[in-house]
């Protein structure tokens, strides 16, 4: 099944019609599974039916460099990479996520954004100004519905074995995680993508890597190595929500390693 055929499947499944305030629909799984196309089609899908629409990213909420550099001398060096849950500014997520929630609450919103080229929020003045109302928010991101005990605390990858031998900084994260619970919380309906291994997820990395670098000259990683190495801070919690959260989700995605997509099963 093509990817926008899911999208169409999802529509069908799930109710877009909202009440009294916008309904928020997660999207959730692994790097490069394909949230963010799933995420832009149901968009286009829905406006044609004259519904409003935003997309709103997790990753756009990331901590600046200079926190996350903070962080790496305070607490661990691998805090200066983003991606486990304590690398984002969750609560400027949480206010921005319960003006949305509440239209009459705002005239305009900043909405952040974090260039990953730069590995850096940018500077409010490049911020969006939101001045809409939506009806329907997709809020999408790799850790949605990541709760802490989904971490396995043995070694699951070298990094974890040789740069975070004393699980300083994975327990740090699991704490961390605590204070997402508050933001899963806004979202009525949660969608998952679940690709076949992580193995699979490390190739669809990859290929995101290769299609931006043909798109625009440039990229931010030179190796396989090097987004082996990247993709091992998410490892531990990507296994953690593919063994615990798809018994949570309203639609579960299954996605091979050639990108046919089909509904496993819809469990609320």
């Amino acid at each position: 099944m093509l990817i926008d055929e899911v999208a169409l499947k999802c529509i069908k499944k799930i109710n877009f019609k909202t009440e009294d305030k916008p309904k928020i629909i997660g999207i959730t799984g692994a790097q490069g599974s394909g949230k963010t196309t799933l995420s832009n089609i149901i968009k286009l899908y829905l406006s044609k039916q004259k519904i409003n629409c935003l997309i709103l990213c997790i990753d756009d909420f990331y901590l600046t460099k200079s926190e996350r550099l903070r962080l790496s001398i305070s607490v661990h060096p691998l805090c200066r990479t983003r991606g486990v849950p304590g690398t984002h500014n969750i609560d400027l997520l949480y206010e921005t996520l319960s003006k949305l929630s509440n239209p009459s609450s705002y005239t305009s919103l900043l909405l952040p954004l974090f260039s990953k080229s730069k590995d850096d929020t940018l500077s409010t003045n490049e911020w969006i100004k939101y001045t809409d109302k939506p009806d329907i928010i997709i809020f999408e991101g790799w850790c949605l519905g990541a709760r802490p005990n989904f971490v396995n605390l043995n070694y699951i990858n070298d990094l974890e074995r040789y740069r975070d031998r004393d699980s300083v900084w994975k327990k740090w994260s699991i704490e961390k995680c605590k204070s997402y619970l508050k933001v899963w919380d806004f979202y009525d309906h949660l969608i998952m993508i679940k690709p076949t291994n992580f193995t699979s997820v490390l190739r669809s990395r990859w290929k995101q890597e290769m299609d931006n670098f043909n798109k625009t000259g440039k990229r931010l990683f030179k190796s396989y190595d090097e987004i082996i190495d990247f993709c091992s801070y998410y490892e531990n919690w990507t296994n953690g929500m593919w063994k615990n959260l798809e018994y949570q989700t309203d639609i579960l995605i299954n996605r091979d390693d050639y990108y046919n997509y089909e509904f496993s099963s819809i469990y609320r």
